[in-house]
């Protein structure tokens, strides 16, 4: 676990990388990179004890140490927390030391911003971030083009629905009209009636419809008859098979 006395090592050796010695690292500080990683709090209350100077070669030693000692820290990697303490308080040195990790890190693409980042130098990451913004807006504009259409369906939709409910108040008036007119009639009249014309036959209640009354139309009136109930079942095809039943005997 990373403590005081790695971090005073730590410090030491980024004094070397930084004039361009590859140090040797003891034990105790290869471990930080085994087993839990440190974390973001730990980091940082060691960062902020230490100067200005100081902070950047603990960052630098971090890096290289990661970079030899890879496990896979991914984003739990203490260089993150280094780095953003660094960015807090030194804005104007963030970009420097970005490029400086990007060139010298290992394999842990989340080094040291803490996102994943694929470019080798602040020039190369530049293009990247012009690359992912531009996939980024792309697809804003796809999402957006997306949520367009879904409102069009829905309003379309909403359209259509309000002209099938308007179109149900003439269509009742013509049935209620219609059921009014065949109620008026002689059995067999109506009968004659559901045979010539295109009533919707499921509309006609079947206390209506008198099978013995079929005795009284002809058989072209009959076939017409039949030929409207077509492969409807239960009451109506009860009437078609009485409408065989009478052409049979005649």
């Amino acid at each position: 676990m990373l403590n005081s006395a790695h971090a005073r090592l730590l410090v030491k050796l980024g004094r070397q990388i930084e004039i361009g010695s590859l140090p040797d690292f003891p034990v105790q500080l290869r471990n930080i990179f085994s087993g839990s990683f440190p974390r973001a709090k730990k980091v940082t209350d060691i960062a902020n004890s230490l100067s200005n100077d100081d902070v950047v070669f603990f960052f630098k030693a971090l890096v290289i140490l990661e970079k030899n000692e890879w496990r896979g820290a991914n984003s739990a990697s203490p260089t993150i927390w280094a780095f953003q303490n660094i960015q807090d308080r030194m804005p104007e040195r963030g970009d420097e030391l970005l490029d400086w990790a990007l060139k010298n890190r290992g394999e842990n693409i989340y080094t040291p911003a803490g996102n994943t980042i694929l470019a080798q130098s602040l020039e190369e990451y530049g293009f990247e971030l012009i690359a992912v913004n531009a996939i980024r807006d792309r697809r804003h504009l796809e999402w957006e083009a997306e949520k367009a259409e879904a409102i069009k369906r829905k309003r379309q939709k909403k359209i259509a629905h309000q002209k099938r409910l308007k179109a149900r108040v003439p269509r009742a008036k013509k049935v209620k009209s219609t059921l009014e007119e065949l109620t008026a009639l002689t059995a067999s009249g109506r009968l004659r009636t559901l045979s010539a014309n295109d009533f919707p036959l499921e509309a006609v209640p079947m206390d209506l419809i008198d099978k013995e009354a079929l005795e009284e139309l002809s058989d072209e009136e009959l076939q017409k008859l039949f030929s409207r109930i077509d492969r409807r079942k239960g009451k109506w095809g009860s009437v078609a098979k009485s409408i065989n039943s009478i052409l049979d005997q005649r």
